[in-house]
């Protein structure tokens, strides 16, 4: 199962980029994503907290599967440490649409045995949430870009 969105930013994709990619800022602007702490040296295992709908807080460890500077990046993860059960792969990707326009799409792909069952009970509120973190992202971005025009 797979939930996907996607929005089209009125901005250059590498100053996209550089808000996207800045995880430690995330608390600052992003109302799904709020933490993305690293568990290594090399960030390449993640401990990602999110909210979805505002209200039902996880903590989930990740590790960073992608990582393409300027353009996308993807983390990947189970419950319960049984990626048979449930994993998850949580992927975020821009594409340069014009000089000033990128492409953002934020989505996450469900697999495992459990993958069709849970991923249809709270695909309403991932949706939601994801929507959110694209619409937020959108407006810092633009709001930096007129800040620093001025």
């Amino acid at each position: 199962m797979n939930i996907e969105t996607e929005t089209v930013i009125n901005v250059n994709i590498v100053d996209v980029w550089d808000v996207l990619s800045n995880f430690k800022s995330y608390h600052q602007w992003n109302p799904y994503i709020y933490k993305v702490e690293s568990l290594d040296e090399g960030a390449k295992n993640l401990l990602v907290s999110a909210k979805i709908m505002g209200d039902k807080e996880m903590k989930l460890q990740t590790k960073m599967m992608e990582w393409r500077l300027g353009s996308r990046f993807a983390w990947q993860g189970n419950i319960f440490n049984l990626p048979w059960l449930l994993a998850f792969s949580h992927y975020f990707y821009l594409r340069q649409v014009s000089y000033n326009e990128t492409k953002c799409i934020i989505g996450i792909e469900f697999s495992g045995v459990m993958s069709s069952y849970v991923g249809s009970r709270l695909a309403p509120y991932l949706a939601h949430s994801l929507g959110a973190m694209q619409q937020a992202l959108k407006g810092k971005c633009e709001k930096n870009a007129l800040t620093q025009a001025a």
